[in-house]
């Protein structure tokens, strides 16, 4: 056996070696592993002198220059929200006009791209606006208006029926302390969610007038627990003077007089009255109880009253 031959079997054996031991270490070190470090074994030993030698120096510059400890002291872990701001799109709301303008000008996709933007916002505020698509010439903007607003009135429908029979079932339980705080929360919601749409006049007029009774029961039921506020009053003298119902709107303009005497919603809730039926004789009566009293009066009131004299 000449001295290559001798010098390249050592080599073969001594790798067959290291490769043998590097394995064994392995297999009860590293058992999570054994993908890994198999690989590596039949590296080195299909690669001899190659493969260890390329395998350690790699493990030799990860020791030297990537093990260090990670620096966290200006990283901070909270799970503490934080709420970003977007910046407005300043073009976009330059360019942006009421549904009854885009109408007008009949620019369909403009009025299209408007309607897109109005229903991807809280819609239950602009009822109104929807149902004045309904008259557009774009049949497709019709017909969209029509199945979002016939969409959103159905489910008022079925939230305001729920809630409305849970205010009755409650009331014949045990009226406990708690059962008393659900029964108020849930008048106030009601209250509110039937306000939110009837003061759009979307509903048909017999629709329109069964609601504003249903709200009327139900500031009975709230007004047996607690005293509601005054806006709540106003709106329910309001609701009564949009379906011309004209004696339930004094009653309830005479109650908000009653139980809160010094506020501007007291005066005005009785002077739109007056103005609608155009009764003058107590318009200019409620105008002196107005002046004579310590309320201010702010620039809507007085364009009312100017308007109205």
């Amino acid at each position: 056996m000449n001295r290559e031959l001798r010098i390249g079997l050592t080599v073969l054996i001594i790798n067959t070696l290291i490769s043998l031991i590097y394995l064994i270490v392995n297999m009860f070190f590293r058992k999570e592993h054994a993908g890994s470090y198999m690989l590596r074994f039949w590296v080195m030993l299909i690669c001899p002198v190659v493969g260890p030698v390329f395998f350690f120096f790699g493990w030799l510059y990860f020791k030297l220059f990537m093990n260090e400890p990670v620096d966290l002291e200006d990283v901070i872990f909270s799970k503490e929200r934080v709420k970003t701001y977007r910046k407005a799109d300043e073009a976009r709301e330059r360019n942006f006009v009421s549904l009854e303008e885009a109408m007008a000008v009949s620019d369909k996709a403009s009025t299209r791209e408007l309607m897109l933007d109005l229903v991807r916002r809280d819609i239950r505020e602009s009822l109104h606006t929807i149902a004045m698509a309904l008259n557009s010439e774009d049949t497709e903007i019709s017909h969209y208006a029509a199945s979002v607003l016939q969409e959103t009135l159905n489910t008022f429908r079925v939230n305001v029926q729920k809630l409305y029979r849970t205010i009755l079932e409650m009331r014949e339980e045990d009226e406990n302390e708690e059962n008393r705080g659900r029964i108020i929360l849930f008048c106030r919601e009601l209250i509110g969610s039937l306000n939110s749409v009837l003061k759009q006049k979307v509903l048909s007029p017999m629709e329109q007038e069964t609601y504003v009774t249903q709200m009327a029961e139900v500031m009975n039921i709230l007004r047996e627990y607690v005293v509601p506020e005054p806006e709540m009053f106003e709106a329910m003298a309001m609701r009564f003077l949009d379906v011309k119902d004209y004696i339930h709107c004094e009653e309830w303009c005479d109650i908000l007089m009653k139980t809160y005497p010094d506020i501007l919603g007291s005066y005005t809730c009785k002077l739109k009255l007056y103005y609608t039926v155009h009764d003058r004789n107590r318009f200019f009566e409620t105008m002196d109880a107005l002046k004579h009293s310590e309320v201010i009066v702010d620039s809507e009131t007085l364009k009312m009253i100017r308007t109205f004299s």
